[in-house]
């Protein structure tokens, strides 16, 4: 049976089918819903917040504009207080918290730096101890091999237990 590797052999292609060789079926396109009659002349302006009408875009007429707005062509639309307050509330909240964010990280890095450095001057210390602890364990074997030479080439004898011997009692 041949090896099928990421697409269909020759004898199997019936069986098993390469997506790549798979036709596709074209999509069908939705029908647009139907939009309502478009009255002539008539567009969208910089209100705030209304629809106002225009019968051209150069000349308003009064009559096509509601009675209690103005629309004003030139000019961007204005915000409320507000939505002033929240916005500067926001702005000022986000700005805080990326200056404390920043500081705590700034304080964290200066303690991890000077746990680091107190971790390596334990190491320090450690090192040195064993130093001294090694030095101190030559000295101790050299007196060790010294005594031992002096031994074998002097007699020794105990002179605390003779002393105690020969001594005479206090008297009382």
């Amino acid at each position: 049976m041949p090896i099928i590797t990421g697409g269909a052999s020759i004898a199997n292609r019936s069986l098993v089918r390469d997506p790549i060789f798979v036709p596709r079926r074209p999509r069908q396109q939705p029908e647009p819903p139907a939009s309502p009659p478009r009255t002539q002349n008539r567009a969208y302006t910089h209100g705030i917040g209304r629809l106002a009408f225009r019968s051209s875009p150069r000349n308003t007429t009064a009559s096509r504009q509601p009675a209690n707005r103005k629309t004003r062509d030139s000019s961007p639309p204005t915000m409320s207080r507000a939505s002033k307050l929240t916005l500067g509330a926001t702005s000022l909240f986000a700005a805080a918290t990326i200056v404390f964010v920043h500081f705590q990280q700034k304080a964290e890095r200066a303690l991890t730096i000077r746990a680091i450095q107190a971790m390596h001057e334990g190491v320090v210390r450690d090192m040195e101890q064993q130093r001294v602890k090694r030095e101190r364990q030559l000295d101790f074997d050299m007196q060790r091999a010294l005594e031992q030479e002096y031994k074998q080439h002097q007699t020794v004898r105990d002179s605390t237990s003779e002393a105690d011997d020969t001594k005479a009692p206090a008297p009382r």
